[in-house]
């Protein structure tokens, strides 16, 4: 993978320790830095032809890996403040060759799985409705190119989601709110 990926966007193989019965990946360790901790972990299945989002989140970071399967990740940047503003990027994530992804606040992303897969991620804040952010998958202006056969399957939030436009306008907002309770 060598994408021009958006700031704050990181890469992490795992070391693969090996041996006749299979082999064994340290997924996380605290000592990595990869930022803050996570408070939640999620597992994922997703049938064929599955699209997830495309979501932003204004206070939680995403750390992601595709454990059977594999994936298209598609990242932008919509951070007003980003060296990167308006990267896209796409990224094919294989379970064959472990690979973890840390998606900061403010980059949107979507996920297609064109086969069954299954995708583990940790969040570094619980989950909560007003950082569930979205905009349709398929908005031209995020300039994706997602390898569809036919329409993907979505949830009823994803198949009505708004533009990207609307989504940065929303993000924009959100982010400027001071946080607490």
């Amino acid at each position: 993978m060598n994408a021009v990926l958006p700031a704050g966007v990181s890469l992490r193989r795992p070391a693969r320790h090996v041996d006749q019965r299979g082999d064994l990946a340290e997924i996380f360790r605290r000592d990595w830095d990869v930022g803050p901790d996570p408070v939640q972990w999620n597992l994922v299945r997703n049938r064929p032809n599955t699209l997830r989002g495309v979501h932003a989140h204004v206070r939680h970071s995403d750390y992601l890996m595709v454990v059977t399967g594999q994936m298209r990740l598609a990242l932008k940047d919509i951070r007003s403040d980003s060296l990167t503003l308006g990267l896209a990027a796409e990224l094919d994530l294989c379970a064959d060759d472990l690979c973890v992804v840390i998606i900061p606040p403010g980059v949107a992303h979507g996920f297609h799985c064109l086969h069954e897969a299954v995708h583990l991620y940790a969040v570094t804040d619980y989950w909560s409705p007003s950082d569930e952010l979205g905009c349709a998958w398929n908005d031209p202006d995020l300039g994706f190119d997602w390898p569809l056969n036919n329409p993907p399957l979505l949830s009823e939030r994803d198949n009505a989601a708004g533009s990207l436009a609307d989504l940065i306008v929303q993000w924009t907002h959100q982010s400027e709110q001071p946080t607490g309770g």
